[in-house]
């Protein structure tokens, strides 16, 4: 230490907590690194990924991404953590996203002014359909990515 300079003993804390958190962080990005590959490609996956979901919503940048295609978005997020590496987590959250998003269907405009069109009313039986054919094509998504990777 500089001469002149003193570290306080909440200073010392502070410092000591803050190793103690990025040694933390490191053990964590190693942990998922092996549970979920490399950083890189997982993130380039997912997005391209997103991108996808968010070109056929019909999203508009600089608009909020309705809650209905956030939770398909999470979908494919979980479906990119199974085609790497398997667990039951991933398929119970999938399934869990899948089901906000039909309970979602055709009520996610977000509040305030629209473009004066108005939205198709969905049945319960109409959205459970909907959520079904894009469940369908996530899980075809998944069998692709799992033959990209050696996978069944």
């Amino acid at each position: 230490m500089r001469e002149g300079l003193e570290v306080g003993e909440s200073q010392a804390h502070y410092l000591g907590s803050q190793y103690a958190s990025a040694k933390k962080l490191d053990t964590i990005r190693k942990e998922r690194g092996t549970k979920y590959g490399p950083v890189k490609e997982n993130h380039e996956t997912i997005g391209m990924q997103w991108a996808g979901i968010l070109t056929h919503s019909g999203w508009t940048p600089g608009e909020p991404i309705p809650a209905r295609i956030v939770c398909l978005m999470m979908v494919a997020l979980k479906l990119n953590r199974e085609a790497y590496s398997p667990q039951e987590d991933n398929i119970i959250d999938g399934k869990n996203y899948l089901d906000f998003a039909g309970e979602l269907s055709g009520n996610d405009e977000p509040s305030g002014e629209t473009d004066g069109t108005e939205r198709e009313a969905f049945t319960v039986q109409e959205r459970q359909e909907r959520t079904t054919k894009e469940g369908e094509y996530w899980l075809s998504m998944y069998k692709g990515m799992q033959g990209m990777q050696g996978g069944e």
